[in-house]
Parts: C-alpha cells; structure tokens; sequence
C-alpha cells in the first residue's frame, strides 16, 4: 500500500514531536544542577588522649574516623594485622578486628597517619585548685588475722555483742565480715577474715585497708603457717600489728607453765616480724606495738577490758585523718551476684572523700553508677564518708577483690574500665606474622588458600574467644588426655564446673583446683581440670555444658536451682553437688564417680 502526502506529513511531525520531546528531556537534565559529591566533614583532633592499651573501635572514636578507615590504616601499617577480606569485615560488623588490643605505642603510630599528636591518659585523683579540703577524723579500720581455728570470730562476737561462730557452717569463717563499734567515742571498723590458706586473698586484702592489724594466735597451738603468713601480709603494707594470745582461760595466768607459754610465745612472734623487717625495710618503725603481747579469753571474757584500753591507746595514736572533700577513693571488700533484683552488690571501704547516690565509678575491670547503698547493718544511706564499708549496686560487671574503688565522671570511669579489660586481653591475642606462609611449600600454600576461598577465611581470635578462660594455653596440647586411663589421674582427670557465691571465694577455690587432691582412703593423688567458673545459681548453659563434656557441677553456698533446671539435670543425668563448707567441697570433688 503507498502512503499519500497527507499521511506521509502527519508522520513526519509525529516524528518531530518525538524528538522535541527526548531532545527536552535532555536539555533539562543538562541544565539541573548536578548534585554535589558526598565530602566526609569528619577531622581527626589535633591532640588525643589514649589510655596504655586501646581498641580499635575506641580509637576510631577518638580519632573521629570511621571504622573502615581505621581497619585500612592499622592494615597498612601493620603486618601482624588479621587478613580477612574487606567485605567480610563489614558484613561482620567488624566483630574479627574489635578483639584486637593495640598498645599505646602502637596507637601512636596510627595517630601519625591522621596527623594527631597523642597524649598517654593517666588517672588523676587530685581535685581542681578550688578545691576546699575538709579534714576529719575517721573511723579506724582493723583487721583481723591469724591461722583458722585460732579464736578470731568469737573474738569479734566478744567486741560487738553478737553470736556469728556458733551458727557458721562447719564452725570455720569462710568470708570477710565488716562490722563498726564504738569503744570510748571512738568509733573502730573491724574487718573478719577466714584463717584458712585458701583464703590468702582476703587476709592480704584486708591487711592493705587496714590502720592496724590484730594477730590472733593460739597459745596451744602457736605460730602456725598463716600466721606467718599474716605477719607477712602486714610488713609488706607497713601495717602495725597488736599481738593477741587467745584461749588463755581466766586465771591460768597465775599458772607459771602458762606465764612461760606465753613468754616463748611473745618473743617469738616478735622474732618472726624482726624478720620479715629485713625482708620488707621500707617502713622499719611501724610493724610492732609498743606494747607486750596481750593474753585473752574471748569465750570467758578474760582481759578483754585490757584489749578494748590497748586498743583505743593505740588508735588514738595512728590519729587517722581523711579529706571529706577529696575525690572518693577506696578499696572493694567483696563483691558478689545476688537475685531478687539486686544484681551485682559489691563491698566497699573508703579511705577518703564522700559518695553519694548517682556518683559514676571504676573499680577493677568493671565501672557503674551507685543506685543504691546500706550499711553493713543493713541501713539504707544516701552518702558514705571514709572508714565505713558500705554495700553498694549499680556495677556493671564484678570486681576482684583487692581492686581499687575511684569516682570520676561516665567518659572517664568507661575508659578506665576499657583500659583495664585491654589489658588484660593483650597478652592473650595471637599476632599474625605477615611471612608465616613461606614456610610451607608452593603447593600446599595454593592449596590452603583455595579452600579458604571457598570455606571463608579462618577467624582465629573467635575461636579463642569461644575457648574456656581457665583453660591454660601453654600446656593445653602438650597434656594428652586419655580416655582409656583411671579417671582422676593426670591423663584423665575429673572435669568439673565451679559454682559459687561470691568472687572472694570463687577464685580460691579455682586457684586451689590447679594441684592434685590427695585421696584419704586410697592416698592417690586426684587430678582435677575446671572448665568453665561463674557466681549465681546454676543456669541452663551449665547443665548443657556439662553434659557436653561430661564434667560435674560443683555448687558452693548458691541457692537450689529452679524447677525447670532441676528437671533438665534429671532428664540429662548430670551430676550435681552442692556444699557449704570448703572441705566438703574439697572431699566432693576428690569422691567424684
């Protein structure tokens, strides 16, 4: 068919119509403003501050840098760093590079390539230059010490007028006591502490809060091995010491054996601090007393007027002095998990400054707010001031022991409790050296590589995240365990997970696990390995990983489990034991079937 020239014209501006419109289209999009290319407004500070270990997450924070920036830069600079394809790392969230430590000096170096000058952070108590000092007498606070079973909690129930020794498990202390009485207007915080060798910690801990020390020995027995220790415990820090010689009954002093008993005695432990003055001569005057040994009875009551007189002589002496205005500062007693809504509760003594509720904190690997705070007679308070241990919740996480209480505000009590953690994990980390493949062949190194490909690289840091803390690293392949051998020897020894109270017993008791028991009826050595370590009730990750490995739960001092965990243990068979006395724990874990 032919097109005739009314119908070829139409066509010919249907056509140009077309191409008005896709020439407009174009000459419109010429003439829109382009959009403006996305500039990163992120400069690093001319200055930093870097604690002595950092994260990289923390250090790209202080650095205003992403963390895709930081990752490339540590790469490049760094030939120990993890190589792990880009992608992997972003789609990971960065979880196999925020396990690395780096030191400061390694810090330094990243700070350079952002042209920053670093500064080391250090933890400063001083107040600023108004400060006001406000100088007050506090309380003193006294400890305790001396071997197990040597008269020290009937003699604190003697000081305060209560009855704690006769109902204790087992008639043995198993935990650090606060208590505060007053004694002639002066008001005297005591400290309690467990005699037993396990128990080291607390006594040393107790030793370094303390103004004086009372050593408490048996005039039966005599020096023992953990009054030597605790002799030992008091040079070191410069504590004085007031000898007491207990179970004197009343009047055996008339008694001329007793009178010599107590003679050699006295001059024994003098002899026995003599001597730890050579080892510890920093604070050469302040071991001993001026005075002589005092012989007492607690149980009868005998010379206590004479120890409460000695005791105020002597504290009012020491005149310990403390700057209620100052930054708070003290020590943790004992921490612990409770349940009902408590949560973390720790113990604390402060040597000066005041706390009050809402004050941030550090103390240890841990840091919080105080929400809450009683005393040790349960008494709620809204601020503390130095010398009186005080209970304390609001810690996210749980300190040893021994640790040192400060408070600072949140960004700084944060970075204290991240340095600390750093530390800890900066010696564990595996650096990957950059030349580790030529050490093997050509072939064999393809052949890794390929499969690492398919498979994804091998995140080695995970793993070692995923292993037990308590595991030891350096030994742990060179032990070879054997199933076929006696369970409980050194090749196959008894697997078991500690349950406990609280922290000043959950670690000696791990601590005490590390040697072999010594079987009563047999006399064979019994090899224990602890898997896994935590505070509180027994939960349902323990009872599957004990049934993983086979191991037992070992429960000290918690409470009964739930009914669903009870049923779980049923159903799995795990064996389960629970104590609360420290040498049934010790014949438990040997009797273990």
């Amino acid at each position: 068919w032919k097109l005739d020239g009314a119908m070829t014209s139409r066509l010919r501006t249907l056509v140009g119509l077309r191409d008005r419109e896709v020439l407009g289209k174009a000459v419109r999009k010429a003439q829109r403003p382009k959009k403006r290319q996305r500039i990163s407004k992120r400069k690093a500070p001319q200055k930093v501050t870097l604690p002595r270990f950092v994260r990289p997450s923390t250090l790209a924070r202080s650095l205003n840098t992403k963390m895709s920036d930081l990752v490339k830069s540590c790469a490049a600079t760094f030939s120990w760093w993890p190589n792990i394809p880009f992608k992997t790392l972003r789609k990971n969230g960065y979880q196999d590079v925020k396990t690395v430590v780096l030191s400061y000096e390694e810090a330094c170096e990243i700070c350079q390539l952002y042209e920053c000058e670093p500064e080391q952070f250090e933890i400063d108590l001083r107040t600023g230059d108004g400060h006001q000092p406000l100088l007050n007498k506090r309380p003193c606070v006294v400890s305790i010490l001396g071997h197990v079973d040597h008269g020290k909690t009937t003699l604190m129930d003697s000081l305060r007028g209560g009855r704690i020794a006769p109902f204790e498990a087992g008639g043995i202390t198993q935990d650090t006591y606060c208590f505060t009485i007053n004694l002639n207007d002066l008001r005297i915080t005591f400290l309690d502490t467990p005699g037993h060798r396990v128990f080291a910690r607390m006594r040393d801990n107790a030793a370094f809060l303390s103004d004086l020390v009372l050593l408490v020995v048996d005039v039966h027995e005599g020096i023992k091995p953990q009054t030597s220790e605790s002799i030992e415990f008091a040079t070191e820090h410069g504590i004085p010491i007031l000898p007491l010689i207990t179970k004197v009954d009343d009047g055996c002093t008339d008694d001329v054996v007793m009178q010599e008993a107590i003679q050699r005695l006295d001059k024994a432990l003098r002899d026995d601090v003599k001597h730890m003055t050579n080892k510890f001569p920093r604070y050469p005057d302040t071991y001993l007393t001026n005075m002589n040994s005092i012989p007492i009875s607690a149980k009868s009551g005998f010379n206590m007027d004479e120890l409460r007189a000695a005791l105020v002589q002597t504290l009012d002496g020491l005149n310990p002095i403390a700057d209620e205005n100052a930054r708070p500062y003290g020590g943790v007693i004992e921490a612990m998990r409770e349940d009902g809504g408590r949560g973390e509760v720790i113990t604390v003594v402060l040597l000066k400054g005041t706390l009050k509720i809402g004050d941030y904190f550090a103390c240890g690997t841990c840091h919080g707010r105080v929400k809450h705070m009683q005393t040790s007679d349960r008494t709620q308070v809204s601020l503390v001031t130095p010398g009186i241990p005080v209970q304390i919740m609001g810690a996210r996480g749980l300190p040893e022991p021994g640790d040192d209480f400060m408070v600072f505000d949140e960004t700084i009590t944060k970075l204290i409790a991240e340095e600390r953690q750093a530390e800890q994990a900066y010696p564990l980390q595996e650096r990957f050296v950059a030349d580790e493949p030529e050490r093997y062949d050509d072939v064999v190194f393809g052949a890794l590589q390929s499969e690492a490909q398919q498979f994804g690289p091998y995140n080695e840091d995970a793993a070692e995240k995923n292993q037990d803390e308590t595991v030891n690293e350096d030994n742990f392949f060179e032990e070879e365990w054997d199933d076929t051998a006696e369970l409980g020897s050194r090749e196959n020894p008894h697997l078991v997970i500690i349950k406990a109270d609280k922290q000043g017993t959950l670690q000696p008791l791990v601590d005490v696990c590390t040697e072999p028991f010594v079987d009563e009826e047999t006399g064979k050595s019994v090899h224990v390995r602890v898997l896994d370590h935590s505070l509180g009730a027994v939960t349902k990750r323990d009872v599957m990983l004990a049934d993983a490995s086979g191991a037992s739960i070992q429960c000290f001092r918690i409470k009964a489990p739930s009914k669903q965990i009870k049923a779980l243990l049923k159903q799995l068979k795990v064996k389960t034991n629970f104590f609360d006395v420290y040498y049934d724990f010790l014949h438990g874990i040997v009797k273990i079937k």
